[in-house]
């Protein structure tokens, strides 16, 4: 019987050889997936993105559902020492960042996506802390005032404390799964004028808003831009401030 003459094991070398070789193909490999993968994960961002854009545009056609009075077209507060100044009078009245509009006889309703105050109702009682309304900046959500009885506009402060029956918003922060509203904006888009008044009545605006994302150096990473027409149903309702608007539609980013 033959025995094998060469009894020794793998040398250091071989063994050094294999693991280079091994390293340089497990590189390769790599190499080769990593684009793949990060496509995929691109992919999954975008639907994503996509996918809340689309729910927030419905849920902004569902509130708009009940108006039927006055619309305005305002700005959210970007300013933390005048968190009060979508209250204020606008020199554009067919667009804005935030949207108010009135369900007659019971209410304004706000919608809008950018700072807010602290709110108490009309008791005296928190209805939203300090720590809860820094959370909703960048978010959906919407805020429910009393009307004014001289001027119909909503009932914001009491006492000197800022004031709302109620607050909601379209999904809790959680659900956004680490995205944000970057930008919201709102067109007025088609009117129909009252016949013995020049009193544009608005029968449709054109919501846009776009999802994001912030890198490692806290920046914006627009990911997803949405545009939708949405129609008022029922009654048209009046822009805020009769006679401002000549029923030309405002241009559209």
């Amino acid at each position: 019987m033959k025995q094998l003459q060469n009894k020794r094991g793998t040398t250091l070398v071989e063994l050094i050889v294999c693991m280079v070789l091994l390293s340089i193909l497990t590189l390769a490999a790599v190499t080769l997936i990593r684009p793949s993968a990060q496509a995929y994960r691109d992919i999954q961002l975008q639907t994503r993105a996509q996918n809340l854009a689309d729910a927030l545009i419905e849920t902004i056609r569902g509130e708009v559902l009940d108006a039927n009075g006055y619309i305005r077209f305002t700005n959210g507060a970007t300013d933390s020492a005048n968190l009060d100044s979508v209250f204020d009078a606008q020199t554009s009245y067919s667009d804005g960042t935030a949207l108010e509009f009135s369900v007659y006889p019971n209410h304004v309703e706000l919608i809008d996506k950018d700072l807010v105050p602290a709110l108490k109702n009309s008791k005296g009682k928190d209805l939203l802390t300090q720590a809860q309304a820094e959370e909703l900046n960048g978010y959906l959500h919407m805020r429910f005032y009393q009307q004014e009885q001289s001027d119909f506009a909503p009932l914001h402060k009491k006492d000197g404390e800022k004031i709302a029956y109620a607050y909601t918003t379209a999904y809790p922060k959680e659900s956004y799964m680490g995205l944000y509203i970057s930008d919201l904006h709102f067109y007025a888009r088609s009117w129909a004028q009252e016949n013995d008044t020049d009193t544009p009545r608005i029968t449709a605006m054109t919501v846009v808003i776009t999802v994001a994302k912030r890198d490692s150096s806290g920046n914006d990473v627009p990911l997803c831009t949405q545009k939708a027409i949405v129609p008022l149903p029922g009654e048209p309702v009046i822009l805020y401030a009769p006679g401002t608007w000549n029923g030309k539609a405002s241009s559209e980013r």
